[in-house]
């Protein structure tokens, strides 16, 4: 079976201005190559808007909007995001916690920020989609708060990186976990043995274009066809078919996005 008779999914991709100038041709060739659903993440006030409008009049291709960690100075930006969420806007992301950077907004302010958010997916019923680096207890604790007190809420990690150790913990709140080209880098081993442990009604892949490209394209600037083969790494690594696999990936795609059919 072809991948074209197959339905994948690119849960998260930046195909922007920013990065490319054919936009419209990636879209378009992702869908050729046989992946059905794309959905185009924002991470600051331009790029959710350019988010918002690439998606328009085409089929299969979502925006989700949001300020990434590390560019969440304060409240009042995302007051202007939650201004800019129309119909077509299917979740709220990319936001949560980056520790990495020291030149990036405080850890009370990045919290402040995440929450706000949360706020703001709660009150429209819109899923989360989030960025977790280097604060891996951090996340788990502002996410566990909130769905102790509302269980239907939808988190996804997006890009997973926390390792097999927090698996257990996501997976008893319910929580998605959606898995990037890192996971067939050689040395992955840690991310590998994670994706093993997730449950089937758990796991969504994506590309994180322009970043983190998988084998056999490492190296290469990513692209949101290119989700074939991490979503075909997974299914081997964890010895299922590629059938069985995407059924489940479609069926959780359903379940995260309400707005989507």
């Amino acid at each position: 079976m072809s991948s074209m008779s197959k339905k994948y999914i690119d849960l998260h991709c930046h195909p922007f201005k920013e990065y490319f100038e054919n936009r419209e041709e990636i879209i378009e060739d992702a869908k050729l190559s046989g992946v059905w659903k794309i959905f185009l993440v924002g991470t600051n006030l331009v790029n959710s808007k350019e988010a918002i409008d690439l998606a328009k009049n085409k089929e299969g291709v979502y925006p989700i909007i949001g300020i990434h960690p590390t560019e969440c100075w304060d409240i009042e930006t995302v007051e202007k995001l939650e201004n800019m969420i129309d119909n077509s806007v299917v979740g709220i992301g990319e936001v949560g916690l980056d520790y990495h950077y020291q030149d990036s907004p405080s850890k009370e302010v990045q919290i402040n920020c995440f929450k706000k958010h949360i706020e703001i997916a709660i009150k429209k019923n819109l899923p989360i989609i989030v960025h977790s680096r280097d604060a891996h207890e951090d996340t788990f604790q502002v996410i566990k708060e909130y769905k102790e007190k509302n269980q239907d809420l939808v988190f996804i990690l997006h890009s997973y990186s926390s390792g097999p150790e927090y698996v257990e913990k996501y997976s008893k709140l319910g929580v998605y976990f959606s898995f990037s080209g890192i996971v067939t880098f050689k040395n992955a081993k840690e991310m590998q043995e994670a994706a093993k442990l997730v449950p089937l009604d758990l796991i969504l892949c994506e590309t994180d274009t322009p970043y983190l490209t998988p084998v056999p394209y490492r190296g290469k600037v990513n692209l949101p066809k290119y989700v074939i083969e991490t979503t075909n790494f997974i299914a081997k690594l964890k010895e299922i078919s590629i059938e069985e696999f995407l059924e489940n990936i479609n069926q959780n795609v359903l379940k995260c996005f309400s707005k989507i059919k």
